[in-house]
């Protein structure tokens, strides 16, 4: 039969432990063991060999111990929490992660960054004895300084936190321990959400000890364990690198969790010798019942190589080696038996067709989206346009497609979306942007994995742009089910929202009765900057025979390189190109005078123009033109212009 002990003493590899019944025994030694500790000491634990001190131990001995046990008690109701006073483990993860340890007052002892972001958020800054709430506002305000929390959006933060496994141990004042302590967690809610309003979403959970442990041995913070841990029970292989690189709620997004799914079971405190601390351990499941109710509740176990895999299921062995395995669903043992798992065989995928007609494909006649030219339903994107065009009205060196709708999966699965394109590529599943590869490049593969559920509709949107030479755009995918294929019209459906606006060639300009762009008249779309009104003005009635006109809109070139800009003029003139001031030169000048201005400019692209002139009451004339080392010197003709 198990006994209660506590320990004693700790030599080498070994606990001296006393038991309830004043018998001592030792037990090797396990993770986390301190003097003072109670224990379960199973028979089959304790170490059998000879040893002549534990038998030389008197009654004299046996009073000295019960002496100690009653000083440990004292500590116990007079300070909680380890010898050295730590009453819980507190994990932040906001995209650095940062682990806390506080004492029974709430207040800082120690701050451990657990990556490379959370090292430069504490530097130089002293956090000890400072309260918990105050020390993570702190934290919070110097992540929004650095960028880290955007105030723009709502940015989640976990924390996720675990008493100290003395509270655990201590089973008269684990109830009251565990009240105070979640009593903590909201008192720290409330205080973030006070300090720090609507921007930051604080979520606190509490979970057991072991998940600390867990967590340091896989070298994450307890929140992405959590996670982990809850993809795992959907089916989602995620990766070590996967849980380590993305932000939290990236990951959740990813896969199709919400973060508030994170809080809604209960992570309860595990029967001590659940857990496997070490080699020679075994499991204890004596008397224990296990209950299907929460996949939490049966705890993986630690292996002594820090790493996250896939984890087959495994029967109870005589001297296991301890890894992390999957959660079968288990079986109530009966009592003074060993529980057996026996994983529930998994159903056939289900296939779900769709009624699907393709994506719908706005297409642009340059590579930025500005220049709307005309859309039509795609089945699919399967696309090899070679050195060729879309289409005869888009230009085959500089275009853009954006294509939008849902896609609807066949299975519930964790699913690899695939794109090949020649050039630039991003995609987004689900609002997740998996796949950003927004550059000139030859035809690439790139993916990514999102968990999606069959029959379930999901927004989808590729877009793709193509910069001179060869032109292609495929998009794929596959799954444990599905075998990788072009994504077929059956399950694509197209968007119906509203089309942008195409484009007007030419440059708005309003025209002034005076010559300090005051006294407006009137509008209107000119087709380019090519004027000799000689003493026929465009405007009547001046004021002291003087006007001026403002043209602004957009422009675009066909070449990636720099340009002049010249304008001939007999009055004021100044012109900016993508907001820069290239030409200023406000003043009555000489007949048919010329300015000129450069700035580099790439092809595919609009830029944002505006042109300004005044005329003094003589002949009216101005010109704009341009030129490059490709581009012959000419009127900037109208179809590189684009009015707002």
């Amino acid at each position: 039969m198990d006994n209660i002990g506590v320990i004693i003493k700790i030599e080498g590899n070994e606990a001296i432990v006393m038991t309830d019944d004043c018998s001592f025994k030792k037990v090797p030694i396990k993770d986390g063991m301190h003097p003072g500790q109670k224990i379960l000491v199973p028979n089959n634990e304790v170490i059998q060999k000879e040893n002549k001190s534990i038998k030389r131990i008197s009654a004299v001995a046996t009073g000295i111990a019960a002496v100690f046990l009653m000083v440990l008690s004292l500590i116990w109701i007079n300070k909680p929490g380890r010898p050295d006073g730590i009453y819980a483990y507190i994990d932040v993860d906001i995209n650095p992660s940062l682990n806390f340890l506080i004492d029974r007052e709430g207040k800082v002892k120690a701050l451990n960054p657990l990556n490379d972001d959370a090292q430069e958020i504490i530097r130089g800054v002293e956090f000890e004895d400072m309260f918990f709430s105050e020390a993570l506002t702190q934290i919070i305000k110097i992540s929004k300084a650095k960028g880290i929390i955007d105030e723009n959006k709502t940015n989640y933060v976990l924390i996720c936190a675990a008493l100290d496994d003395n509270y655990n141990l201590q089973s008269d004042d684990k109830s009251r321990a565990q009240t105070e302590f979640e009593e903590f967690l909201d008192g720290i809610r409330e205080s973030i959400e006070k300090a720090c309003g609507n921007t930051v979403i604080p979520q606190t959970v509490k979970v057991p000890f072991e998940y600390l442990k867990m967590a340091k041995q896989n070298d994450v913070s307890m929140g992405r364990y959590l996670v982990y841990q809850k993809l795992e029970d959907i089916g989602v292989n995620l990766s070590i690198e996967e849980l380590k690189s993305l932000d939290i709620d990236e990951i959740l997004k990813k896969y199709g969790v919400g973060f508030d799914e994170l809080f809604k079971s209960e992570y309860t405190e595990l029967p001590y010798g659940t857990l496997q601390t070490g080699e020679d351990s075994v499991v204890s499941t004596e008397d224990v019942p296990v209950s299907p109710k929460n996949a939490f509740e049966t705890m993986a176990v630690p292996t002594n190589t820090p790493s996250i895999s896939t984890k087959p299921s495994a029967t109870p062995a005589e001297n296991p080696t301890p890894k992390l395995t999957q959660k079968p669903t288990p079986v109530p043992a009966k009592t003074g038996e060993r529980t057996s798992t026996t994983p529930t065989p998994t159903p056939a995928p289900t296939v779900r067709n769709g009624t699907g007609s393709g994506l719908r494909g706005e297409y642009y006649n340059n590579m930025d989206f500005s220049r709307f030219q005309f859309v039509r339903i795609d089945p699919c994107i399967d696309f090899d346009w070679g050195e060729g065009t879309p289409d005869q009205s888009i230009g085959k060196d500089t275009y853009s497609v954006r294509w939008t709708g849902k896609v609807e999966p066949r299975y519930s699965e964790t699913y690899t979306f695939y794109t090949v394109t020649d050039d630039g590529v991003r995609l987004w599943v689900d609002g997740v942007l998996l796949i950003d590869k927004w550059k000139s490049q030859s035809a690439t593969e790139h993916s990514e994995q999102i968990y999606l559920e069959a029959g379930k509709k999901y927004d989808i949107k590729m877009e793709y742009y193509q910069h001179v030479r060869a032109a292609s755009a495929k998009l794929m995918w596959s799954s444990k089910s599905q075998q990788k294929e072009i994504i077929p019209s059956s399950q694509l459906y197209p968007s119906d929202g509203p089309l942008p606006q195409k484009d007007v060639n030419g440059l708005s300009a309003e025209y002034y009765g005076d010559a300090e762009l005051k006294d407006k008249r009137f509008t209107r779309i000119d087709d380019a900057i090519n004027f000799n009104w000689d003493k026929d003005f465009p405007v009547g009635e001046l004021k002291d025979g003087k006007f001026s006109v403002r043209w602004v809109g957009k422009i675009d070139t066909r070449y990636t390189e720099e340009y002049t800009f010249h304008t001939v003029a007999n009055g004021g003139v100044r012109v900016w190109i993508n907001n820069v001031l290239i030409i200023d030169n406000w003043q009555n000048q000489g007949k048919e005078a010329e300015n000129s201005g450069k700035i580099e400019l790439k092809a595919g692209r609009q830029y944002d123009i505006k042109v300004e002139y005044c005329n003094y009451g003589e002949p009216a004339f101005i010109k704009l033109l341009w030129s490059s080392q490709r581009q012959k010197k000419e009127v900037v003709p109208s179809k590189n212009l684009f009015a707002d």
